[in-house]
């Protein structure tokens, strides 16, 4: 809460507390950085069940 506070926060990104493996924020994590220009290659795309079969 001191974000807010201080006025720096600007989005917030509710995550699930269920989550078992932390790598399955891996993708919602690259692009987010992207999206706010902290990195500077492009994100690599995960294939998908569809895309792999």
């Amino acid at each position: 809460f001191l974000g807010e506070a201080e006025g720096t926060l600007q989005v917030t990104v509710p995550l699930d507390d269920h989550v078992t493996d932390p790598r399955f924020y891996d993708p919602m994590t690259d692009y987010l950085l992207h999206a706010a220009g902290l990195l500077a290659e492009e994100p690599v795309e995960e294939p998908t069940e569809e895309s792999a079969a």
